[in-house]
Parts: C-alpha cells; sequence; structure tokens
C-alpha cells in the first residue's frame, strides 16, 4: 500500500510512521510510487495547546476499508507510536482484508451468505493491547531531589519520590508521597553539633498547564528531629517530632515522552517548636516561623 503522511516535519514523517509499523510486524509492504490500483494509508498529525492529536483511515478505489482511528497524546513521538500500533491491530483483525461486493438477488432462490473474510495472522506480533486512543486510567511517576534548605541555617539533602495523577480532570490533579532526608552542622562558641531530619512528605498539586508542566501545591509533612552535640561539654542528645504544614511549587520539562527535570520550591511553617541549649546562655538551635526549601532532580513518567 501506499503511505501518506499529512503533518508538520517536526511532528512526523513518512519514515518515522513506517518504522513504528515495521517495529510490530512484516506483514505489509509499502507499494512503489508508480504503482497503481493500491490502497492508501493516510496518516494525519498535529501538536497544538500542549497536546498531540492524529488519525488515520484507510483509502482504496475498492473495497477495502479502515474506519478512522484518532488518537491524543502528550507528544507527538506518542501519537506515531500509537498510531501505527492501531494500524496494526486493524490489520490483524481483518479489517484491511477484501470483502467481496453484494451480488444481486438470483431469480431462484436467496443468495448464499457471504464468505467471513479471513483474520489476518501477523507472525510474531505483539499481544492485544488496551486501545491506543484510550488513556490509562491512573499515571504514575517517580523522581528524585537534590534539596537545599533553609531550617535556621542551610541543610543539605535529598528527596526520592513517588505522583500518582488520575484520568479524571485531564490529569490536572496530582498526588505525590515523597520521603526526605535532610542534615546541617551548628556551630557555636560553647560546641557544635549535628541536627538531621527524616520526614514524610504527602503534596496535592493542580496544573494549570500541560506543555511546561506548572504545579501549584498544598504539602503537609511529618518525621522526626535528631540534635546531637559533637564537640561541647554538655553532651546534648535530643529527638524529637517534626511536623509542619505549606505550600509549593513546581515545573517539569520532559526531555521525551518518559524522562524529564523537574524544579520545586516551597514554604513551610513547622507545627512544633523546639530550643537545643549546650549551656543556659547558648542556644544551640531554635526552630524557625517558616523554613523554605529548593529541590531540582529528574523524574520518569510511566
Amino acid at each position: 500500500m501506499h503511505v501518506v503522511v499529512e503533518a508538520p516535519p517536526s511532528c512526523t514523517t513518512e519514515d518515522r510512521f513506517w518504522a513504528e509499523v515495521t517495529k510490530r510486524t512484516a506483514e505489509i509492504r509499502r507499494a512503489a510510487p508508480a504503482a497503481r490500483d493500491v490502497p492508501t494509508l493516510v496518516v494525519r498529525a498535529s501538536e497544538e495547546d500542549g497536546k498531540a492529536r492524529g488519525e488515520l483511515f484507510l483509502r482504496g478505489a475498492d473495497d477495502e476499508a479502515l474506519a478512522p482511528r484518532h488518537v491524543v497524546a502528550r507528544t507527538c513521538a506518542e501519537v506515531t507510536a500509537a498510531l501505527a500500533l492501531a494500524f496494526v491491530l486493524a490489520m490483524e483483525e481483518g479489517e484491511l482484508t477484501r470483502v467481496p461486493p453484494r451480488l444481486p438477488e438470483q431469480e431462484h432462490g436467496p443468495e448464499p451468505p457471504a464468505p467471513r473474510p479471513p483474520r489476518v495472522e501477523a507472525p510474531g506480533s505483539a499481544p492485544r493491547r488496551r486501545p491506543a486512543d484510550e488513556p490509562p486510567s491512573l499515571a504514575t511517576s517517580m523522581g528524585a531531589h537534590v534539596i537545599v534548605s533553609s531550617i535556621d541555617g542551610a541543610a543539605f539533602g535529598g528527596a526520592i519520590f513517588s505522583d500518582f495523577r488520575p484520568a479524571q480532570l485531564d490529569r490536572r490533579l496530582s498526588f505525590r508521597l515523597q520521603a526526605t532526608a535532610l542534615r546541617r552542622t551548628v556551630t557555636r562558641d560553647a560546641g557544635e553539633a549535628e541536627l538531621s531530619w527524616a520526614l514524610m512528605r504527602a503534596r496535592l498539586c493542580v496544573h494549570p498547564s500541560r506543555g511546561l508542566t506548572i504545579a501549584l501545591c498544598g504539602v503537609v509533612e511529618g518525621g522526626a528531629f535528631t540534635g546531637a552535640a559533637t564537640q561541647a561539654r554538655n553532651p546534648l542528645s535530643y529527638v524529637g517530632p517534626w511536623a509542619g504544614a505549606g505550600l509549593a511549587m513546581g515545573a517539569t520539562w520532559m526531555a521525551s515522552a518518559r524522562w524529564g527535570l523537574e524544579v520545586e520550591a516551597g514554604l513551610l511553617a513547622p507545627f512544633l517548636r523546639d530550643d537545643l541549649v549546650l549551656q543556659p546562655r547558648v542556644v544551640l538551635y531554635t526552630t524557625p516561623a517558616a523554613t523554605m526549601w529548593v529541590g531540582i532532580g529528574p523524574v520518569l513518567h510511566f
């Protein structure tokens, strides 16, 4: 068959689409440019408003017929792959098999039933999967951050997280669970101590856009705060709870359909206040009224 792609070159081309088809089956061949009386597969794709859309249909002079397939995805690469899969599945289901035209009714009796078109089998093809234009009910992603936080001084650490986005509301809402560890050293005239935080953070975000994804989030976190004097006359050691709530803003730039880079900044108000004292007149650490943080790191979408 002939293949015609109607799309901007930056979105997809005939060679890119056909490469996706040949990954899935070797049963279809492209016709020579001068070949006649062969069907033409028309593929259309475009990208606007942060979404990529595509469709394909078969155009032929005989009885070949293929109902149009429509897909919507985040990128043109995803649309190209989804259309190729839809095309191969249609071939496997026998929808590209020629159906003989109806014969006029005979004078001496009803015509015999038309034979059922045989199913076209593609050896080695992939098993049936969810239709390409049907989005999953839940999208997930994972990532990690390197974090710099201001907690009565600079603290450094890292975090790992998982995001969940339901299909409702066009994936404009996400929920994140994040494990965070922070550490800093405090030095005073009376001694030195190591402070550390181990936190679990829950984040609920609204995403106003879908290109360069912006997130506006509410944050709640809880965990443990530890202080231990390393050089001091008073061998201070303390373990206590830590909890707080605040707001955050994030931005994600996707380098591909799977991988991206995320930046986040936020402000949090601790619920619990602690003062660590080495000597009656030497305060080692005081919980601030508000803490800030900035994090950056990779993210992987599933």
